[in-house]
């Protein structure tokens, strides 16, 4: 009986998570043509998007030595090559809708992911619900959801990594905990490869993971205690990657912080904006 009554509370929960990934699809699909129906420049009109998608394309479809070498050292290189098969494709290209194959599946999946996290912390469905369709519904959340910007990749794998954090906090099984931090630390240094703004989240993992091991799970031992800090450090990986990168290609580390023409410092110094301050 219990067990009938699980599997139908189970079966319920997963009905409305394909709900909400449908609705979300279809509610961003809905705004995409309906804005391109009135302007055939509406998911391009963000100078970013069409470098994002210049860049991407860059990639595999470059006269002057496509491949690796048109990476860069500014922009950071994940949602390229998630653009980059999708960009390819020309009327997608040119439309900005390669934007939309990447950024919209991302927008349903995080909203599917915070479903899971709201219910996983109150336990009511229709409150978790609810609360996934406004940030979906949220319409500059929305927007980016249908455009070449690197935003909705980024709040997947962040928000990705929440949800695993929050299962390793809450998760009292030793055997699995581990499990749940080293995809924690994957999601995170794959969206420190999206924005630059997700370079802090690794200092607050790491910092809260060793406070944790230090002061609640006292009666763990002391190897299991070194594997999650070790773990956690695993999250700095992707900054890691690109400042190897920027070394490699640039002899500078930290060439994306200062390259000419793209980097804030040269934007600061040389746009005339500054004289109006």
């Amino acid at each position: 009986m219990l067990n009938a009554i699980y599997m139908k509370t189970i079966l319920k929960i997963k009905n409305r998570e394909y709900v909400l990934f449908l609705i979300v699809i279809t509610l961003g699909l809905g705004v995409a043509f309906y804005l391109y129906s009135l302007d055939k420049h509406s998911l391009i009109y963000y100078g970013d998007a069409v470098s994002h998608l210049v860049s991407a394309r860059k990639i595999v479809d470059w006269a002057d030595n496509p491949g690796l070498a048109q990476v860069g050292s500014v922009w950071l290189p994940l949602p390229h090559f998630l653009l980059a098969p999708f960009s390819l494709i020309d009327p997608l290209f040119t439309t900005g809708f390669a934007g939309l194959a990447v950024s919209l599946p991302s927008l349903a999946i995080t909203s599917l992911l915070l479903y899971r996290m709201i219910l996983r912390q109150t336990g009511l469905s229709h409150i978790a619900f609810v609360g996934a369709l406004l940030y979906a519904s949220n319409p500059n959340i929305l927007y980016m959801g249908i455009t070449a910007m690197t935003e909705a990749p980024f709040m997947l794998f962040f928000v990705t990594a929440a949800y695993y954090f929050q299962q390793w906090h809450e998760n009292l099984d030793v055997s699995t905990k581990s499990h749940y931090l080293l995809k924690c630390s994957i999601f995170v240094s794959l969206a420190t490869l999206c924005r630059y703004e997700g370079w802090i989240i690794p200092v607050f993992v790491t910092f809260f993971v060793i406070i944790f091991m230090v002061r609640k799970q006292i009666h763990m031992d002391a190897r299991h205690k070194l594997a999650a800090i070790l773990i956690s450090i695993l999250s700095f990986s992707g900054i890691a990657l690109w400042l190897i990168w920027n070394l490699h290609v640039y002899n500078d580390p930290l060439e994306f912080a200062h390259a000419q023409y793209y980097s804030a410092a040269f934007q600061a110094l040389n746009r005339t904006n500054r004289e109006m301050l």
